[in-house]
């Protein structure tokens, strides 16, 4: 019988401050440690040259695929399928959409703590927070991670909970409600 392989997922632009370094450092322990996976990375940007040098570096041609930028629409097959989605940012942005999408698809998140993640997401409840510029944490919470199917699947349904508050007509009926005490 063969282990099955855990899918991972990475979205966004391929620079120091979305964290895509630290994952690949990450991916080197996880492979180390007899992980069995494949990380798919999906974008592209000013360091995909040093990505793929470090994963020549590392040995992880087989572990780490780079289908490159993906455009958003076409996205919903990688979050549908994946285990989980790896995103150890600190750029300082509201609500990252790759976050959002795969809390609406009802994935696990492993993230950093800052902004609207930090507002809406509770650890072990929707997520598992990392340390940004962390590898070796970043490495330990998805070892965790996919060691812990129950909390996987804890993860899974609080997230598709959490989702339910940012559905086009729960936002709808928000805003109509602000417009409203505005022309009161």
């Amino acid at each position: 019988m063969t282990e099955e392989t855990n899918v991972l997922l990475f979205v966004g632009r391929f620079m120091h401050e979305k964290g895509i370094l630290d994952l690949v450092e990450a991916c080197r322990l996880l492979k180390e440690a007899g992980v069995n996976y494949c990380l798919f990375c999906l974008g592209n940007g000013p360091l995909l040259e040093t990505v793929n040098s470090l994963i020549s570096k590392y040995g992880l041609k087989d572990n780490i695929k780079l289908p490159g930028h993906i455009p958003e629409g076409e996205t919903r097959r990688y979050y549908a399928n994946c285990d989980v989605l790896i995103l150890p940012t600190y750029h300082q942005e509201g609500f990252p959409m790759a976050v959002f999408q795969a809390v609406g698809a009802g994935r696990p998140v492993i993230t950093t703590k800052i902004r609207a993640a930090a507002d809406y997401m509770v650890e072990n409840e929707h997520c598992l927070w990392v340390e940004k510029k962390n590898p070796r944490q970043v490495y330990e919470q998805v070892f965790a991670l996919l060691n812990n199917k129950p909390l996987q699947e804890k993860l899974s349904i609080n997230n598709l909970a959490l989702a339910e508050k940012f559905t086009a007509e729960r936002i709808v009926s928000k805003l109509m409600q602000y417009f409203k005490t505005l022309t009161s």
